[in-house]
């Protein structure tokens, strides 16, 4: 037994590779072959018998495995001129289950030909195809279909199901209550399909692989040994112990789930489920791809089996309906916590925060409760909200410093992209996709502030604060054409106001850079002023209506303003257009898009913002 060991910081994780090609061949003595010469699965005695150039049944192959003694191994081999390579032959199991095969160091192999075993026949519930029960077993080069149980169960440790797909040895299991059982210590499932029928058609599973045992890999050991599964249709692709029982060392690695060989959708509900009692799972370098819900699920842990140490990396997402990783099974991000001092699945790990996202640099923080922890930046995809956003690839991966604080420099990334980040700790356990950050230029500028005759409602940007006198503006071309400037006491519905020539009757006395003003005006005119800020501003809003100036990225209302949470109720700007000036809304949650009049923010614009709560805004990098 080979055995490839991987590190992750402390975290040391065996990968069991077992006997690669585990025919009994590979054994000193060599092995006795049994041939089957027969598609029937009769079982009158003188119809069916093994050896026999015409009569050796699956059936009484394996009666005849089990009973051969003194040898130190046995191979049930398929006749090359019955069952025909690109010709499949199928044995229809006449109505009851296939034998055990409980000799150890035994193999089924079809890698030669090509083999269907049909349990189409058999009505009873819960009928198992091939049971694998001893030591260094192996199956390989079959498919296994229509069986109202498990199509292929494992229960002997460092057994093998599969093999190298280019050589036909990986099995094809559909159809079945459950495709594959790998319930003994230290299995290897590899290069097989998962939820197909043998034509390449899908061959729905309500579990495509159900691990139990300690110590299985399910896909890729080595760079040599590359030989990864194929998941689809079904409820779940992969499920990790079974609540009860201690599971540990679980690799998955280098599979594909939820696309069929033809690169079609092979739907998933989820691809990988942990329960409790699972313990340092790996799972590296798989595709994920068309899951209707959570990609990985890590369910919480009972109050006697930890559900921990899972460590997640380097794999591909997309086409996801759910969270990619769920960290509790709620369905939903979980908020960080302050010392993450909170406990469940994977320690429940406070996820990473990008805090600055440019084609320059990419930074952001972990929390200093995970120094030194391993950071993995990847490429989002992104719906407005970001509510269940997800990493699509892999950009690069970073430490964070002692006070949990990272940074990558040049990360390859476009203005507009959406970047997302899990951390791994220590320990092994890996986090949940944080939420998106939208890459920017690095520099948001606001300029002159051009005004129309008539009311308009637009920030000012001078270069500081302004006295308002008798008129304004005070000199120029411009001067004393602003017949009036109202702001808008945020939390309220009473204004400040100015008016030419009004003197001490006016409160208000200064425009401030940054702010916004309700503006009357009586002929065309331009404000001057701009700066550049190369982060967003924050703006704090209180309970009622709010007059804000956006300064950050442009990006959708639901992103521009995602960070004060449901706080904000709706969102108007103020259109001056001539002699018919007029309010344009987004709407309260739920609105249809077509009855919202705008969804974009534009940076450097005025809007009123109505809140039902205390929030802050902290708007896209620009």
């Amino acid at each position: 037994m080979a055995k490839t060991v991987v590190r992750f910081g402390l975290l040391a994780v065996c990968i069991l590779a077992v006997s690669l090609r585990m025919t009994a061949g590979s054994l000193a003595d060599g092995p006795v072959t049994i041939t089957v010469t027969s598609v029937s699965d009769s079982v009158v005695a003188g119809e069916s018998e093994c050896p026999h150039a015409t009569k050796c049944t699956l059936r009484r192959a394996i009666e005849k495995a089990n009973s051969t003694a003194g040898v130190d191994a046995v191979v049930i081999t398929f006749s090359g001129t019955l069952f025909l390579p690109a010709n499949p032959a199928t044995i229809a199991l006449a109505g009851t289950a296939l034998p055990v095969l409980t000799r150890s160091h035994a193999t089924i192999n079809g890698s030669a030909v090509d083999v269907i075993i049909d349990g189409s026949a058999i009505a009873a519930d819960n009928t198992p195809g091939i049971r694998l029960a001893e030591a260094n077993q192996a199956v390989m080069g079959v498919s296994v279909q229509h069986f109202t149980g498990t199509c292929i169960d494992v229960s002997g440790a460092k057994s093998q199901v599969g093999g190298d797909a280019r050589t036909n040895e990986g099995v094809i299991v559909g159809d079945c209550r459950t495709g594959i059982a790998m319930r003994g210590g230290d299995g290897w499932l590899a290069g097989s399909l998962v939820g197909f029928l043998a034509n390449g058609t899908p061959g729905e599973v309500t579990t495509g692989v159900r691990v139990t045992g300690n110590d299985v890999v399910l896909g890729k050991v080595d760079a040599e040994h590359d030989w990864g599964n194929r998941i689809g249709n079904a409820a779940t692709g992969v499920a990790v112990g079974d609540g009860a029982l201690v599971t540990p060392h679980t690799v998955i690695r280098g599979n594909t789930f939820g696309t069929s060989p033809a690169s079609t959708p092979a739907p998933l509900a989820h691809a990988i489920d942990i329960l409790a009692g699972a313990d340092q799972a790996v799972i590296i370098g798989n595709a994920f791809a068309h899951v209707t819900a959570e990609a990985i699920v890590i369910r919480p842990p009972s109050a006697i089996l930890s559900n921990a140490r899972h460590l997640i990396q380097g794999n591909t997402f997309a086409d996801i309906g759910g969270l990619a990783i769920d960290l509790g099974a709620n369905g939903k991000r979980d908020a960080n916590d302050a010392g993450d001092t909170d406990t469940g699945a994977n320690g429940l790990l406070n996820h990473p925060v990008i805090t600055k996202a440019t084609i320059a640099r990419l930074s952001g923080n972990v929390g200093t409760t995970c120094p030194a922890c391993v950071v993995q930046v990847y490429r989002a995809s992104h719906e407005p909200g970001g509510a269940i956003d997800y990493g699509t690839t892999p950009i690069s991966s970073v430490t964070a410093d002692a006070t949990g604080s990272f940074a990558l420099d040049v990360p390859g990334v476009d203005v507009g992209d959406w970047v997302t980040a899990i951390v791994t700790d220590n320990n092994g356990n890996t986090s949940e996709f944080g939420p998106s950050a939208r890459v920017g230029s690095g520099i948001v500028q606001c300029g002159v502030t051009e005004l129309k005759a008539g009311w308009n409602h637009a920030p000012y940007f001078g270069p500081n604060a302004t006295p308002l006198g008798d008129s304004f503006p005070v000199s120029g071309t411009s001067a004393g054409h602003v017949a009036a400037v109202y702001r808008l006491i945020d939390g309220s519905s009473s204004f400040l106001r100015w008016i030419a020539g009004a003197g001490f009757a006016n409160t208000l006395l200064t425009l401030e850079p940054g702010e916004s003003y309700f503006f009357l005006v009586d002929e065309n005119l331009s404000l001057p002023g701009g700066f550049a800020l190369t982060l967003p501003y924050p703006v704090d809003i209180f309970p009622g209506w709010n007059d804000i100036v956006y300064i950050g990225g442009a990006g959708d209302y639901r992103d521009a303003f995602g960070t004060a949470g449901t706080a904000i109720q709706d969102t108007y700007r103020f259109m001056t257009n001539g002699a018919h000036p007029a309010w344009e809304n987004i709407g309260p949650a739920g609105t249809p898009a077509w009855a919202r009049d705008f969804t974009e923010i534009v940076p450097c614009s005025a809007y009123e913002v109505f809140a039902t709560s205390a929030a802050t805004i902290f708007p896209l990098q620009p």
